[in-house]
């Protein structure tokens, strides 16, 4: 695990050092309890050229439905705007996160994709896309 560690950290020194991504936290009595991740997409199939795309969003298990995923996705669709982008996408796999994307304003657009690793272990998931337009007022994040 250490190298797996090691890393993980590498990986997040690139992402905290990049021009190119935001990273947004959420703290509760000093303690990180989330976090999200958005820039450009790293996908061209069918999507307009100013698309940006949230790469991760984690709220610690113990604060969700409390309002801190909703405004940190708040958060990281400002900052896509800011930099010029008029949609997002985000991929998951997760059907629980599913109702909560779709209750900010994302709806499916059909694509998904398959990935072959999860945590070391050989399985096949399936990811589906979800986009919003950012334009769109009825994107529901406490904006």
């Amino acid at each position: 695990m250490p190298q797996a560690n090691a890393e993980r950290q590498e990986r997040w020194r690139k992402i905290l050092a990049s021009d190119e991504v935001d990273v947004f936290v959420a703290e509760l009595d000093k303690q990180v309890v989330g976090f999200v991740s958005a820039g450009t997409t790293h996908d061209n199939e069918g999507l307009q050229k100013a698309t940006g795309e949230i790469y991760a969003l984690y709220v610690s298990p113990d604060q969700q439905r409390v309002g801190i995923g909703r405004k940190l996705i708040g958060t990281a669709l400002r900052g896509l705007e800011k930099r010029g982008f008029s949609e997002a996408t985000l991929w998951t796999a997760l059907p629980s996160a599913r109702s909560f994307y779709e209750a900010v304003g994302f709806r499916l657009d059909g694509a998904e994709k398959v990935s072959p690793l999860v945590r070391g272990y050989y399985l096949q998931v399936t990811d589906v896309r979800y986009r919003c337009d950012l334009a769109n007022k009825a994107v529901e994040t406490d904006r």
